[in-house]
């Protein structure tokens, strides 16, 4: 997955293989176990990891203690608060393992090296990314009703939908998971 990583990026920056190795042979390989917390919130945000298999969420926990679900992320994706880093903040969110996963985990030496201006693109093109995933979920919360979010779920996650336990389906949509339900039934 790396190497899907590194594929899908390598179009947008001018960045050497070699410049890429060096990132990557810096980082550790990882497992997480099912339920395994990757980040909690007031860690550092410098923490990262590109997935190799296996399913995570990103979260959010209430003062009540009501969680809601931020995003899903899976093979040859990325994990980590990444608003937080560009902020120099330390992470808001939860990062859980869904299933066991297999992690290429990076930390502020990895961002370091990739702090010089032939990684400029690539950070833009994340960030263009991550940019466009917020306004098309603000949008959706705002014109959609529950129907036609879960519809853009599916869209968006089908190929993680079968991992993903349906209370945090719920979660990311703000609905119940009684009428996750009753959206389920109404499908069938």
């Amino acid at each position: 997955m790396y190497e899907e990583f590194f594929k899908r990026y390598q179009g947008v920056t001018p960045v050497s293989r070699e410049c890429w190795d060096q990132v990557a042979s810096g980082m550790k390989m990882k497992s997480l176990a099912k339920g395994e917390i990757f980040l909690s919130p007031g860690e550092s945000s410098k923490t990262f990891a590109i997935i190799l298999d296996g399913v995570g969420r990103h979260y959010y926990v209430g003062d009540d203690g009501k969680e809601w679900t931020k995003s899903f992320a899976g093979p040859g994706d990325l994990l980590g608060a990444y608003a937080e880093m560009l902020q120099g903040l330390d992470s808001r969110t939860f990062i859980e393992a869904l299933t066991p996963m297999k992690i290429l985990q990076g930390g502020k030496t990895q961002l370091d090296l990739m702090n010089e201006p032939q990684w400029s693109s690539l950070w833009r093109k994340l960030a263009e990314d991550h940019f466009i995933k917020k306004e098309n979920r603000e949008y959706e919360f705002l014109k959609f009703d529950a129907a036609k979010r879960y519809e853009s779920y599916l869209n968006t996650y089908k190929h993680l939908d079968q991992y993903i336990p349906r209370k945090y389906v719920a979660t990311y949509l703000g609905i119940t998971p009684q009428a996750l339900s009753r959206l389920n039934k109404a499908d069938a």
